[in-house]
């Protein structure tokens, strides 16, 4: 943790003629978080909690038990693998949990011990390849994807909206109402990486069609589930638009393209896909750089000026553009960009 210090326990007055004592702030805190001593403290979490309004507050303490749960079940790992090293099940568990804490050194080193058990492992290659910086493949493998959204199904509305603070879908919308104006509505509309349908709420509004399409299948089931689309597939955004050929209006890809490095090609199949002077809105994690980048956390960001000169080679024309922030992960905001492209 950042900041732990001894001289900073919580206050406590003596009680008058025997009067019980009120809990200081701090105690009551340290009791709901489960800390039992002022040296487990992180004061600077909790002096950032304090500041925050009282709804938000209690998602940011909610976050701060989660880490400290995650610290604790990374050292219980730690302790029972050193007496059976190549227990895949308990390696998985504590790759898992120091990958929610970014300890980065520590989790390449889990990757490549589960990898010489069990070399087919895609996902863990693709993880390996962003934490090291070694190989930067174009894109995210379809297996990829598939492992990390079937096992992410059950838990990614709570996560993404409960604790990332995940606006991709609302900023989009909106930027679509922006270029659209009075024509907001009556949209033949594709949910690219639909996903669970986060976004379908907010786009059956503007569309008399709604599809939805999904690499993952415990996904378009949640997506069926919420209700709200006219069809859901399960498939590979690229193959799915070359038959689709002419066929929408709209086409929205709410945080897809993190999984994406070079964007060209599903640019042009989304440019063929649309109706001449259809719309295109999408999101992508910022790359202060040049190009596009593999991060240590498997997703890839784009830099304005890679996402602007893609575009215009695909046969598109920039309507809006807005730097955003998308989310929040380890009390950090993660910025990206917001764009409305328009077919010409």
């Amino acid at each position: 943790m950042s900041r732990r210090s001894r001289d900073r326990r919580p206050s406590a007055r003596p009680a008058a003629g025997g009067e019980a004592r009120r809990p200081a702030l701090g105690e009551m805190i340290m009791s709901r978080m489960g800390i039992k001593t002022a040296s487990d403290v992180d004061f600077d979490a909790i002096d950032k909690l304090l500041a925050e309004p009282p709804a938000k507050a209690n998602v940011q303490l909610q976050r701060l038990k989660e880490r400290e749960a995650s610290e604790r079940q990374i050292v219980a790992l730690q302790n029972s693998l050193r007496e059976k090293p190549d227990d895949l099940v308990k390696l998985n568990a504590l790759a898992y949990e120091l990958r929610k804490l970014e300890r980065t050194a520590e989790v390449v080193d889990v990757y490549r011990r589960i990898l010489a058990l069990d070399p087919g492992r895609v996902d863990l290659q693709h993880m390996l390849d962003a934490a090291t910086g070694g190989r930067t493949p174009s894109r995210a493998s379809d297996d990829y994807v598939r492992a990390e959204f079937d096992g992410f199904a059950d838990k990614f509305d709570s996560v993404l909206t409960n604790w990332l603070e995940y606006r991709a879908p609302e900023i989009v919308v909106a930027a679509v109402r922006r270029v659209l104006g009075d024509e907001a509505a009556n949209q033949v509309t594709i949910d690219l990486g639909c996903g669970t349908g986060l976004a379908g709420p907010l786009l059956r509004p503007l569309s008399r069609r709604l599809e939805g399409i999904d690499l993952s299948p415990k996904m378009v089931e949640k997506a069926e589930a919420r209700g709200g689309y006219d069809a859901l597939v399960v498939s590979e955004i690229g193959k799915y638009l070359a038959t689709r050929r002419n066929a929408y209006t709209l086409a929205v890809a709410c945080d897809v393209f993190c999984y994406f490095g070079e964007l060209a090609e599903v640019f042009h199949q989304t440019h063929d896909a649309l109706k001449p002077r259809g719309l295109f809105a999408f999101t992508v994690e910022r790359n202060s750089g040049d190009g596009f980048l593999l991060q240590s956390n498997g997703r890839y960001a784009h830099a304005d000026r890679f996402v602007r000169e893609t575009a215009a080679a695909a046969g598109f024309d920039v309507a809006d553009a807005a730097e955003v922030q998308l989310r929040v992960e380890l009390h950090k905001p993660v910025m990206g960009g917001c764009y409305v492209l328009r077919r010409r």
